[in-house]
């Protein structure tokens, strides 16, 4: 795919929703009739928000309808899960729906455009969501995609000599995406991919409960889990400030024994094969090199 039809891609996407929006396809059509998207959505959303829309629509009524498309004389929902389940809340057994003519891809390429949009994505999901929009544009794996894209930094650090013609096409391909969605540049989007090496404990917590980006990485600092599930319900409970934080984990690692290094490197190899075949290349490559300077 040449790089003009691997950015249409994206922009068709959006166009697909202006074009229905445009037609007025809108429909109301009974919940039970739409069915869930075959791909899989991996955000999350607490009963709550739930809640807290359903009163919304109350108030003032359903501002953007649910996006679909026709699937085998029915209708799959390609965005707009938490409008329907607020729907529901309010004892209502119809939803107002966009109707677009889309594909599988289509439709993927849809839901990720919609769903970066959210203000309220949380900022794992939102790298998350990110990461899978450039695969599906990019037509490569996600893990194919981390590994370009560390490359790429690995490059503008000046520890890559040089890319290659496809190499330097994805960087801007990559470029324009990020652009598109208005979040973030190349670096800072390739600075946020740290969230996905984070320890599952913040992970887990920034999907749930809104911890902010900045409080995730301070937190990962403590590598006692027990310690960090204190620290994170202070954190959460009192809303602690990023300042207040860092002085808390100072002092915590200062009354604490030293990490000894060999087994901190030990427990940040159990997330071996969560990083990008690049990064696990380079650390194999490293691994020997200590390896042999450890033969006598």
């Amino acid at each position: 795919m040449s790089k003009v039809q691997r950015v249409s891609v994206f922009r068709n996407a959006i166009e697909k929703i202006e074009e229905a929006k445009e037609k007025n396809i809108i429909l109301e059509i009974p919940i039970k009739d739409i069915d869930n998207p075959s791909f899989h959505d991996r955000t999350t959303v607490s009963e709550a928000d739930i809640w807290h829309l359903a009163n919304n629509i109350k108030l003032i009524g359903l501002i953007n309808p649910v996006i679909v498309r026709r699937k085998n004389a029915r209708y799959e929902r390609i965005s707009g899960f938490r409008r329907i389940e607020a729907i529901k809340k309010l004892g209502l057994d119809k939803v107002n729906c966009l109707v677009v003519d889309a594909d599988e891809k289509m439709s993927l390429l849809i839901m990720l455009s919609e769903n970066i949009q959210r203000e309220d994505l949380n900022p794992y999901d939102e790298v998350v969501s990110l990461l899978q929009l450039i695969s599906v544009n990019l037509e490569l794996s996600e893990d194919e995609v981390k590994s370009l894209l560390y490359r790429i930094k690995n490059y503008i650090s000046g520890n890559v000599k040089e890319l290659s013609e496809d190499e330097k096409d994805t960087r801007e391909l990559v470029n324009g995406i990020l652009a598109k969605t208005g979040k973030y540049n190349f670096q800072g989007f390739i600075n946020r991919m740290r969230v996905l090496n984070l320890n599952p404990i913040i992970i887990e917590a920034m999907r749930t409960k809104k911890l902010q980006y900045s409080h995730a990485v301070e937190l990962n600092k403590i590598k006692d889990d027990e310690i960090l599930n204190k620290l994170l319900d202070e954190v959460i409970n009192n809303n602690i400030s990023k300042d207040e934080l860092i002085n808390k984990i100072k002092s915590i690692r200062g009354t604490t024994v030293k990490a000894n290094p060999f087994n901190e490197v030990t427990r940040k190899l159990r997330y071996f094969h969560n990083l990008p075949k690049e990064k696990q290349s380079l650390i194999e490559t490293k691994i020997k090199e200590i390896y042999e300077l450890l033969e006598i």
